[in-house]
């Protein structure tokens, strides 16, 4: 039995600390491929120098690799902090 393995990438924004956009590929891919993929994506949408249309670009990554599952959202990154570590309830 074989599992399919996919792959997932934040893609951050340019000039921008924000990460808006999630892509989940179906195959396993190196980093410089979809790195190439969004910064073409973010070059080509741009509305001027260093004025960047992420949305655009999100649409163009969609219409370019349509077996990428680019999703928008607002990821935050999640730290560790062990002083709060019983203040966890199970669900249910």
């Amino acid at each position: 039995m074989s599992t399919k393995v996919s792959q997932i990438f934040i893609m951050q924004n340019y000039a921008t600390s924000v990460q808006e956009y999630v892509i989940v590929t179906p195959d396993l891919l190196p980093q410089e491929i979809v790195m190439a993929a969004w910064s073409y994506a973010v070059r080509y949408t741009a509305k001027g120098i260093d004025l960047p249309d992420h949305a655009a670009a999100a649409n163009l990554l969609k219409q370019r690799h349509p077996n990428w599952n680019v999703i928008q959202t607002t990821a935050m990154t999640v730290g560790v902090n062990l002083a709060l570590a019983d203040k966890d309830q199970p669900e249910g």
